[in-house]
């Protein structure tokens, strides 16, 4: 029985799975992980992600390049990120 457990595919995290479903093209993550889970073709990579990803996905969020904002206080990036901010509409 724990061979059989054992030869089961991992169950992706919640982020893991929101990050597949839409994609990285579409969805910004802002969060506190150096390293995400990605697939590419029809395998799961462990990617690394730079210092700088927040800014860069914060910003491509905010310029309308990417659609889907996932953010965590892990992520924190010293700006504010709202509704009002991302449509250029004074707060």
């Amino acid at each position: 029985m724990i061979e059989k457990l054992a030869s089961l595919p991992p169950v992706p995290g919640a982020l893991d799975q929101i990050v597949q479903r839409f994609g990285r093209t579409w969805l910004p993550r802002i969060t506190g992980r150096s390293r995400r889970i990605v697939r590419k073709r029809d395998r799961l990579m462990v990617e690394t992600r730079a210092a700088s990803a927040n800014r860069a996905e914060s910003a491509a969020f905010m310029d309308d390049a990417k659609r889907i904002l996932v953010f965590s206080d892990a992520g924190g990036t010293g700006g504010a990120i709202t509704p009002n901010s991302r449509r250029g509409i004074a707060g």
